[in-house]
């Protein structure tokens, strides 16, 4: 990989193409020291992680912005609806017939609570299940 890419543009790699839990779970811990909800797919292939956002596309892209650190005006988002009214990225012809859940992110989440968070969550909720950090979700 270029190691001209940062970080947190390789982190959105596993959120575009299917990757190993190990991957999503790295992004996910990066992606939790600002942002609180996260969407999360367990495809035939592999796993794929988002930013959430109620909001629709709009805050969405604004948040991604954010967590890649660049102005909102460079990015370009694909997004998709969820029954449950979150916004995310990708289309879901992209990973038909995905097991998907929602987390809510802590800042103090390490990849292992991140990893059971994942690995316990209820699927296709319509608010996170799991937190992170191992509460209880507002």
């Amino acid at each position: 990989m270029d190691p001209a890419v940062s970080p947190r543009t390789r982190h959105m790699g596993c959120g575009q193409h299917p990757s190993s839990l190990e991957d999503v779970v790295a992004a996910l811990t990066e992606a939790s020291r600002a942002e609180r909800i996260a969407y999360v797919e367990r495809g035939v292939d592999g796993w794929r992680w988002s930013l959430a956002h109620k909001g629709g596309p709009y805050p969405l892209l604004r948040i991604t912005a954010r967590f890649l650190q660049v102005d909102h005006r460079r990015v370009m988002v694909p997004t998709r609806s969820l029954p449950n009214g979150y916004c995310v990225w990708g289309d879901i012809a992209d990973n038909p017939g995905a097991v998907w859940r929602m987390i809510e992110l802590d800042k103090k989440a390490t990849p292992r609570s991140i990893t059971d968070a994942v690995e316990t969550a209820s699927p296709a909720t319509d608010r996170p299940t799991t937190t992170a950090s191992g509460r209880r979700p507002r």
